[in-house]
C-alpha cells in the first residue's frame, strides 16, 4: 500500500482546514487552484484537483508532474523528497503543523476511506517492474546573460515511451523530445537555480542542477509572456537600485489595471555562501501607484541551490496573503502568524536574514519577525533578488558569512 499518496493528500487538506473534500464546492477547488499557481507556478486544473483529492473517482495514478506540484505546495522540493521524508508530519515544515484535535465525523471517515482506496488503486502500476533504460543527460548555457539559451544533450537506450525535457520542477516547462535525437535547446528568461529533468513518460530518468547567471544586476518587468528587460541606466542609480513608476508609463503599461511585478536579480556573480552562515541585510521601499489597492508587496529573495529564502513585506493588514520560504519549506500566512512582516512600504524598510549557532532569523526594521531551525548544511546562497508589485527601490545591500563580506552594494 502506497502511504505516500495518502499522506500528501491529507497534508494538504489538513493545512487548508476546509472540511471534508466530499463537501467542497467548486469555489474551494478554484481557490486551491489559484493558491497552487501562485506558490508553485504550476496550473493544476480544478478537474485534476477533484480527481487527485478524491472528490470524484479516478482509478489512475496522478502524473509525477502533478505530484511534484502538490509536494512543492506542501513545502517540499518535489515528490521524491516528500516520499523520502518521515511518515509523520515533520515539525520542520511549518505549513504541516498539526491543528488542534476536533471530533471526527462520519463524513471525514468516509473521505479518508475514499482517499485510501484511491491511493491503493493508484499504486497498482508500480507493482509491475519497469526496466529503466540507460540514459545520459547534460546541459550547457550559451551565455552569462539573460535571456539564455541552454543546449541539452541526451541519450536514452531503446525507449519506446515518449521522452521529455523539463527546464525545472515546473511542469509547464516540459517539452517532448525525439527518442532518436540527442539535442534539445530551450530559452531561460530569468536567472536562478533550476533543476533540469529528463523524463520517460512520467518517470524521471535523470536530473541535474543548472545555474542560470545574470550579467551583474538585471532589471525587468514581469508579464505572462517574455519579460520586459530594462537598460541598466533606467534602474541603477548612484545610491540605489530602483524601478520607478515611469518605467511602466513610458511603455504604456497599466499596473493599476493589469498586475505586473518589477524584479531585480544578481545571480551567480559571487562565491556561493553556506546558508547556515548567512548574514544578509538590505533596505527596500515601494513606489506609489494610484488605484493599486492597499496590499502592495515587496519580496526579498536569497536564491539558493534548493529551497530559497524570501521575506515578504506588505501592509500589516494584508499579511494573511503572504507566504515565505525559510530554506526548509513554505510558511503560509493564512495558517501562521506573519504579522511581523507588516510594514509601511512608503518609507524605507530594513530587512535582515541572519544565522546564529543553531537558528535562522528573519528581521524587519530590526525586530525579529520569524525564527526557525537552520536549514540543511548542503544549502548554499548563489544569488540575490527583489520583487515589487508596481515599482520599488533597494539600497544598503550586504551579504556576509559573519566574518567577511561576500557582496556589498549601495552602502
Amino acid at each position: 500500500m502506497d502511504i505516500h499518496c495518502q499522506r500528501l493528500v491529507k497534508t494538504i487538506t489538513d493545512s487548508l482546514d476546509w472540511g471534508p473534500v466530499n463537501e467542497w464546492t467548486g469555489k474551494n477547488f478554484s481557490r486551491l487552484n489559484q493558491a497552487i499557481l501562485e506558490k508553485t507556478g504550476v496550473n493544476l486544473s480544478e478537474s485534476t484537483l477533484r480527481r487527485v483529492l478524491g472528490k470524484v473517482h479516478y482509478p489512475h495514478l496522478p502524473t509525477e508532474t502533478t505530484l511534484d506540484a502538490l509536494a512543492v505546495y506542501a513545502g517540499y522540493p518535489d515528490w521524491q523528497s516528500f516520499k523520502q521524508a518521515a511518515p509523520t508530519l515533520p515539525d520542520s515544515k511549518p505549513i504541516l503543523t498539526k491543528r488542534p484535535s476536533r471530533p471526527i465525523v462520519l463524513g471525514t471517515g468516509v473521505l479518508l476511506a475514499m482517499i485510501l482506496l484511491f491511493c491503493v488503486v493508484s499504486y497498482k502500476p508500480f507493482t509491475k517492474k519497469t526496466k529503466i533504460p540507460h540514459a545520459v543527460f547534460s546541459s550547457r548555457p550559451l551565455t552569462h546573460s539573460i535571456p539564455n539559451t541552454v543546449i541539452f544533450n541526451y541519450k536514452v537506450d531503446s525507449s519506446t515511451t515518449p521522452l521529455y525535457i523539463q527546464q525545472s520542477w515546473d511542469a509547464q516547462t516540459k517539452r517532448e523530445v525525439s527518442a532518436k535525437g540527442n539535442t534539445f535547446t530551450s530559452i531561460y528568461y530569468k536567472p536562478g537555480f533550476y533543476e533540469a529533468r529528463l523524463l520517460m513518460g512520467d518517470q524521471l530518468l535523470r536530473k541535474h542542477p543548472l545555474l542560470i547567471q545574470s550579467d551583474g544586476w538585471l532589471g525587468l518587468i514581469d508579464q505572462r509572456s517574455e519579460p520586459l528587460y530594462l537598460p541598466s541606466n533606467e534602474f541603477v542609480y548612484k545610491d540605489r537600485l530602483e524601478i520607478p513608476v515611469s518605467s511602466y508609463t513610458r511603455r504604456s503599461l497599466r499596473p493599476d489595471v493589469k498586475p505586473y511585478r518589477a524584479e531585480l536579480y544578481n545571480v551567480g556573480n559571487f562565491q556561493p555562501l553556506k546558508a547556515t552562515k548567512v548574514n544578509f541585510s538590505a533596505m527596500v521601499k515601494g513606489s506609489s501607484i494610484s488605484n493599486m489597492g492597499g496590499c502592495r508587496k515587496a519580496i526579498v529573495f536569497l536564491v539558493t541551490n534548493g529551497i530559497p529564502f524570501n521575506i515578504p513585506i506588505t501592509a500589516k493588514g494584508c499579511v494573511s496573503t503572504s507566504h515565505l520560504y525559510d530554506g526548509r519549506g513554505l510558511v503560509d500566512g493564512r495558517v501562521h502568524d506573519l504579522s511581523g512582516f507588516g510594514a509601511d512600504l512608503s518609507h524605507w524598510v530594513k530587512v535582515d536574514i541572519r544565522t546564529t549557532t543553531n537558528k535562522l532569523e528573519f528581521l524587519v526594521d530590526s525586530q525579529v519577525a520569524y525564527t526557525q531551525d537552520l536549514p540543511s548544511q548542503d544549502l548554499e546562497v548563489v544569488g540575490i533578488a527583489f520583487g515589487f508589485e508596481g515599482g520599488g527601490a533597494v539600497k544598503n545591500i550586504k551579504l556576509s558569512d559573519n566574518k567577511q563580506v561576500i557582496f556589498s552594494m549601495f552602502p
